[in-house]
């Protein structure tokens, strides 16, 4: 028989949490991976720090249990410890714990890259559908890779956001070994320029990030930087409808409107923009194109 989900797990909250210890080491994902071997060399030249921590899809996948950390790897040149805690140092931080989902593994993602004097690429990947842990395993890899190796990146960030996240929902569909037919992931990535002190955020579906000032301790103020990518918003129920060929925006009855197919109810998915569901992107209107929002962190009162 199989297990009854509440269908009101999507309230709980994660800080219902057990503790345990994620399994942490050099990973298959190393900074040369993502395209950075020159940028590494040069800040080596000029003792720079710098250091990648990405998740790791969990070994037991759905025997995880609920609320536990995430497998994850460090890479750096450096001693491991010693280069987290520089990271904490400068008030980055990071957790990715598995939800209330006993019949699923945890499908999200994260990359947090940080070399010192020059950019922190800050990444979340929440994905969806059967096959959803590997999309956005594969997506936190290959999208860092793609954006970072830009020639756009330091001249047009905006267009080269744009592109890489376009290649990449490309690289994703002709993907033989992984199946992103019905599954995908959301995409939220910021990237911020140290020495300009600018901050891109670039975004595809509801991983939404969020700005916040501190004042002593305390949130003097919050803002939301993206907006969800939801069915429903009028640009975007415009921009399915109109789509070769038209999807259609149906609201399901409980929480969420969803996207369809205008020859069947599939994909049903609740967002708009996501990175896979190739079936959602050829038939029902969906989109891999982000929008891309430029902050500028002096101005911020941080």
């Amino acid at each position: 028989m199989a297990a009854k989900i509440d269908p009101q797990r999507r309230r709980l909250s994660v800080s219902q949490s057990a503790e345990a210890a994620p399994a942490v080491s050099g990973g298959d994902t190393r900074i040369e991976d993502l395209g950075l071997g020159e940028v590494v060399k040069a800040a080596q030249s000029e003792g720079r720090r710098h250091v990648l921590v990405s998740s790791n899809t969990d070994a037991d996948l759905k025997r995880r249990a609920s609320f536990h950390e995430k497998d994850h790897q460090v890479e750096t040149d450096d001693d491991q410890e010693k280069m987290v805690e520089w990271a904490k140092e400068q008030g980055v931080a990071w957790r990715c714990r598995k939800g209330l989902k006993p019949e699923s593994p945890n499908q999200d993602s994260f990359t947090v890259l940080m070399v010192e004097r020059d950019f922190n690429l800050y990444c979340v990947y929440d994905g969806h559908g059967p096959t959803g842990h590997d999309v956005s395993d594969y997506v936190r890899t290959n999208l860092v890779k793609l954006f970072l190796q830009s020639e756009h990146r330091g001249t047009d960030t905006k267009r080269a956001f744009e592109e890489s996240f376009l290649q990449c929902q490309r690289d994703v569909a002709e993907l033989q070994h992984l199946d992103a037919s019905l599954s995908g992931t959301t995409v939220t990535m910021a990237y911020h320029e140290l020495k300009s002190d600018m901050l891109w955020i670039a975004h595809v579906g509801d991983s939404r990030a969020v700005l916040a000032t501190q004042k002593g301790k305390e949130v003097a103020q919050a803002e939301d930087l993206t907006v969800d990518h939801k069915p429903d918003l009028p640009s975007e129920r415009t921009r399915i409808e109109n789509s070769k060929p038209p999807g259609r925006v149906l609201f399901d009855g409980f929480y969420n409107h969803r996207v369809f197919s205008k020859n069947g109810m599939y994909p049903g998915l609740n967002m708009s923009r996501a990175i896979g569901d190739t079936v959602g992107h050829k038939e029902a209107g969906l989109s891999a194109t982000p929008d891309v929002k430029c902050v500028d962190m002096a101005e911020c009162g941080r």
